[in-house]
């Protein structure tokens, strides 16, 4: 993806995020820790999306404060 947002990252890029935050919408997620428990408890059915590892909650917060949202509407 575009607009340098992968710039500084080193596993968390732009598409395994946007790949988390879709899985954040369609399960209804309320909460970060949600989020990471759901993706560890589905990570073998998610490594066909190319998630190749589970992210962290710090690293999904930090990303969610830093990453500007027009980037994952440059498709």
């Amino acid at each position: 993806m575009g607009h340098g947002a992968d710039r500084y990252t080193k596993k968390f890029t732009t598409y395994i995020h946007l790949v988390t935050m879709l899985y954040l919408a369609f399960e209804g997620c309320t909460s970060i820790r949600e989020v990471t428990t759901g993706l560890l408890a589905c990570a073998a059915r998610l490594i066909h999306l190319g998630l190749d590892y589970c992210p962290k909650k710090s690293t999904l917060s930090n990303a969610n404060r830093k990453r500007m949202s027009n980037v994952f509407m440059a498709v």
